[in-house]
């Protein structure tokens, strides 16, 4: 058997500019979480100018702000992780501490800081599970599930991040008869109607956003996921279905890395479909992760991988294998076929004390056969996916003020002429499914025409209003 390569076409395009503009705390949808509360002594008076950071050795730097006039503070733009460290210090009171605050994609939680008086050199310790972290402003109807969690179960045989909205209250999940994956529906909307994010850019096709066959990523790649199902704000990208945020991990100033292997052959399943043929899949697929610092305390890299190759059985009953071989007498039982190698990867630098830029790309082009129990041969060869891309800048300018500037693009969508494909036409008889068709079966197929979308998106520069004082 021939393994060919294959290369996306521009069947859509996506060009997201988020321009400065004024607009509310949460003006554009982040992978990250945030922090905020307010800092005041055990009499109740507000500290002002008080250093207050989160670092954590699994992300890439540290994140601190000083406190304003009132005591509020807000940490922004955190990578999602379970183990942060949250310390508070000022001259003339003893350091605040504390340790294992959980921070996830999307969520603004709410954390008030007792200071006590006291030599600097003294800290005060609080655990994490002294008081609830909760979000406590939004009226999302929302789910967070770690890549941790995903990895860790076995929802399907295939491992897709796709995986996580089996999980997600409200979802309804299908098996599709040809590609053998899911589609998922949420208050009536179509498949197609989800938006999907990924660190804060949108990678989901123009063309055809299915989230499980047009986005394709290792689970290793999945840091945390967060799944809105309805109320979403302003924030969110418009869309009928779900808001789907994801966040990869970064690298930290340690070296970390995995791998895993997925092995499911043949012989493993059984056939339950007497005289005829089950849709079972042969797989093999490996993952990977690296991450780690390029320049400790300056830079950091976090990369993933997967090299897809699955056979996806074809059901077929006695009755359908009999009048496949009345059609066309050579006929011989085929799988869809699926290749491809995928990966994800980011970078973060700290540029100043204010300044972080963090790159991002995502490329999951691949081959994915999708014959039907009435197809004679393997005519339907179609490729799937793309590259994304983006670029965000996020700058702290004062206590109260912050920007996020976003620049992303992707190209994901699908192609059915196997000349565009690269590599793959060398396989094959002819460079068109449809020409295949017509000349071995009489049978005629559409082509999807190439479109291109630009699309420009806003907003970023925020004025961050102050938390009302809990009680």
């Amino acid at each position: 058997m021939q393994i060919c390569s294959s290369l996306s076409t521009t069947s859509g395009r996506a060009i997201a500019l988020l321009l400065l503009a004024w607009g509310a705390t949460h003006a554009q949808t982040s992978a990250g979480g945030s922090i905020r509360g307010r800092v005041a002594d055990a009499s109740g008076s507000v500290v002002s100018t008080a250093v207050v950071a989160a670092r954590s050795r699994n992300v890439a730097g540290e994140f601190h702000v000083l406190t304003d006039a009132e005591g509020n503070y807000r940490l922004l733009d955190l990578p999602p992780d379970s183990d942060y460290t949250l310390t508070a210090e000022k001259p003339g009171f003893s350091k605040f501490e504390r340790k294992g605050v959980s921070v996830r994609a999307g969520l603004n939680i709410a954390l008030d800081i007792d200071l006590a008086v006291g030599n600097v050199t003294q800290t005060v310790e609080v655990t994490a599970g002294d008081t609830p972290l909760l979000e406590t402003v939004s009226a999302e109807q929302a789910i967070n599930i770690s890549g941790e969690m995903v990895r860790n179960i076995p929802l399907t045989g295939r491992r897709e991040w796709s995986d996580t909205l089996q999980l997600t209250p409200g979802i309804l999940s299908a098996s599709t008869d040809a590609y053998g994956g899911q589609v998922y529906f949420v208050r009536g909307s179509e498949n197609e109607n989800h938006a999907t994010l990924l660190d804060g850019a949108d990678i989901g096709s123009f063309q055809q956003n299915w989230p499980s066959n047009y986005i394709a990523m290792s689970t290793e790649a999945l840091g945390d996921i967060q799944v809105k199902t309805g109320a979403t704000d302003a924030s969110s990208p418009s869309a009928m279905g779900m808001v789907i945020n994801m966040a990869t991990p970064t690298g930290g100033n340690s070296f970390h890395g995995a791998a895993a292997l997925l092995a499911s052959p043949r012989s493993w399943n059984a056939n339950n479909t007497p005289g005829g043929i089950s849709a079972v899949s042969d797989s093999l697929q490996p993952d990977f992760s690296f991450s780690g610092p390029i320049k400790k305390n300056k830079a950091w890299f976090f990369a993933s991988g997967r090299y897809i190759h699955r056979n996806d059985g074809i059901s077929r009953t006695s009755v359908q294998l009999s009048r496949l071989l009345q059609a066309d007498p050579s006929f011989q039982v085929f799988d869809n076929e699926a290749r491809g190698f995928i990966y994800a990867g980011n970078a973060t630098v700290q540029l100043s004390e204010k300044h972080k830029l963090f790159g991002l790309v995502q490329y999951d082009s691949r081959t994915q056969g999708g014959n039907t129990q009435t197809y004679t041969g393997n005519f339907a060869t179609n490729q799937y996916g793309g590259g994304a891309y983006a670029l965000r800048l996020s700058s702290t300018w004062t206590a109260r003020l912050t920007s996020r500037l976003l620049v992303s693009y992707n190209n994901k969508g699908s192609n059915d002429s196997l000349a565009a494909i690269g590599g793959a036409a060398n396989c094959l008889r002819s460079t068109s499914i449809s020409a295949r068709i017509s000349r071995r079966a009489n049978w005629w197929a559409t082509p999807i025409w190439p479109r291109s979308t630009i699309s420009i998106r806003a907003a970023s520069l925020r004025r961050i209003s102050q938390p009302s004082p809990t009680t």
